[in-house]
């Protein structure tokens, strides 16, 4: 008998634990974002975006594993959009985000050891700007052609 793993209740089990594990870990981190947990977080604007988006982005994965595991995968394919959103989101706000960045770069070799040096901010939002841009466009393309391509 050939079934489908995404169909066992094995992987539905680890799924749901998995996911709720996630939720649980982005709902965490939001609340002490938020200040409601008393924490040392850096509550800089900077500590608060990523915060409130690396948060989201787990807890939006998290929600979209346990509503897949619960039987609802349309619901479950909105929330991992969400979780990737807020991803995506981190890249546009250090490309394009008010503030000023700082940027390191990390080299290394057998024979040079490990090299730290300061990247200009230009070159930083550059390079960030130019990965946001990229993934900007792997969303909003499917977006934009699915009406066209509607019968």
């Amino acid at each position: 008998m050939d079934r489908d793993l995404a169909t066992t209740v094995l992987f539905r089990v680890l799924l749901f634990v998995f996911g709720s594990c996630f939720l649980a870990a982005g709902s965490f981190i939001f609340l002490a974002v938020l200040n409601l947990i008393p924490n040392s977080l850096s509550h800089t604007s900077a500590g608060t975006v990523f915060g409130t988006l690396g948060s989201a982005t787990f807890a939006f994965a998290g929600l979209g594993m346990v509503l897949y595991a619960v039987g609802l995968p349309n619901v479950a394919a909105k929330a991992g959009l969400m979780a990737l959103l807020a991803f995506v989101l981190t890249f546009n706000w250090i490309a394009f985000g008010p503030g000023e960045r700082q940027f390191q770069t990390t080299s290394s070799s057998s024979w040079g050891g490990k090299r730290v040096s300061t990247a200009s901010e230009t070159e930083g939002r550059i390079l960030f700007g130019l990965a946001a841009l990229v993934m900007d466009g792997l969303i909003l393309f499917p977006l934009f052609t699915r009406k066209r391509y509607k019968s």
